[in-house]
């Protein structure tokens, strides 16, 4: 009988081949050039921000998916953002003992790339958009490569972004790059989250 031997030259190639295209859509994830897609746990976030700038931004409208029913949400969209005092909470229900417990997430100094938050309601004291375009078919837009909407929906585009003073309720946060200075997380029992 004759024993299997490998050919460690077609081994190696075929290895190289593969992890050559695993880096590939990495990268692709990592600078937005590909989308990745995932199901959100249904449970809103409520977040605070003093102050957030960006080179390039994009808006549009689209919907985020949990496991059992659609949210309707404003895709925002940061290339390079800038944040300064950050506040995320959620509330988890149904805890053994404890009931509802708050968990919150706070930094001083907060950088970005390739930010998204899908929002589904937002406030604040102000917002300035340079190189603005209102109105763009979200389909076509390409301040941020890789990222747009659907086809024929209502998109905004700008050069710039600079929102003060934001409260928001959100769905869901991606980023290619997420970096927090100082931080802190807390929890505590009750529903009481950033203020």
């Amino acid at each position: 009988m004759e024993r299997g031997r490998t050919r460690w030259r077609r081994f190696a190639l075929a290895l190289l081949v593969g992890l050559a295209c695993v880096a590939l859509l990495l990268v692709g994830l990592v600078q937005g050039a590909l989308a990745a897609t995932f199901t959100v746990a249904g449970l809103p976030f409520d977040g605070t921000v003093n102050r957030l700038q960006s080179q390039s931004a994009v808006l549009f409208g689209t919907a985020d998916q949990s496991r059992d029913a659609a949210f309707p949400v404003l895709d925002i969209g940061f290339g390079d953002a800038r944040i300064n005092d950050l506040c995320l909470s959620f509330v988890a229900t149904g805890l053994p003992v404890v009931g509802e417990a708050n968990f919150a997430i706070t930094s001083g100094e907060v950088n970005a790339q390739n930010l998204l938050i899908a929002v589904e309601n937002a406030n604040g004291q102000s917002l300035t958009l340079t190189d603005a375009e209102i109105g763009r078919d979200a389909g076509t837009l390409d301040r941020l490569p890789g990222l747009a909407g659907p086809a024929g929906a209502f998109g905004i585009q700008s050069g710039t972004i600079a929102l003060e003073q934001v409260r928001l309720t959100g769905r869901s946060i991606t980023a290619g790059t997420l970096q927090l200075g100082q931080f802190a997380i807390n929890t505590e029992v009750g529903r009481e989250g950033c203020a």
